[in-house]
């Protein structure tokens, strides 16, 4: 089995990733999938921007 992600669109709060999981014996893709990830300040009860260590790690991917 080989799993996959990548990420597709980096946003001010949010990033979106796609998902892939192979099966190598069946020789074909078993799942897909996408998520929407938004970065949330639980203190002030909303969202916040991404931080910069976290966008400078994403886009580095």
């Amino acid at each position: 089995m080989e799993v996959g992600a990548r990420v597709t669109e980096l946003g001010e709060d949010r990033v979106t990733v796609i998902y892939r999981i192979t099966s190598q014996q069946l020789g074909a893709v078993a799942a897909k999938g996408d998520g929407r990830i938004v970065c949330f300040d639980y203190d002030a009860g909303q969202k916040a921007p991404l931080s910069e260590a976290v966008r400078e790690a994403l886009e580095a991917l």
